[in-house]
């Protein structure tokens, strides 16, 4: 698939991604426990522009800062009643290689911890979104 951008496969965390992230995660911390705690059964995340799961800094990207604030989150084990689906889609394909080999260290890092799920995609966002919840109310993996 063709690159809207000419970042490359992995590229500099700007500031105004830095910030977005310290706001992200402010948010995360609180409404994975009010979610989680709503009694509902499940929390989707979804985030439509994965990239690559860090940074060239090594920063985490959004969907590995968001799986570590739920990882780390005090109230962890208050919400194991919970399932936490973590749903990343990146149209690229070596950035969406760089996402699926992220996942699995995260889920090495954290071992049993690490019951989240993660579905991964690679498609274009617009179809990711539009196709399977025409065809269906749950969100089905197409790879």
């Amino acid at each position: 698939m063709k690159r809207g951008d000419q970042l490359g496969d992995t590229w500099d965390c700007p500031p105004h991604t830095a910030a977005k992230h310290e706001l992200l995660g402010k948010y995360l911390d609180a409404w994975f426990a009010i979610f989680g705690q709503s009694g509902q059964g499940r929390v989707l995340y979804l985030d439509g522009f994965a990239g690559p799961g860090s940074y060239k800094g090594g920063e985490d990207g959004s969907p590995m800062l968001a799986a570590r604030r739920l990882l780390n989150h005090s109230a962890f084990d208050r919400l194991a009643g919970t399932e936490y689906v973590f749903a990343f889609n990146e149209g690229d394909s070596a950035r969406h290689a760089q996402l699926c080999e992220a996942v699995q260290k995260l889920k090495a890092e954290y071992g049993a911890k690490c019951h989240p799920t993660c579905k991964l995609w690679n498609q274009k966002t617009r179809t990711l979104v539009s196709s399977p919840m025409k065809s269906s109310p749950r969100l089905r993996e197409s790879d």
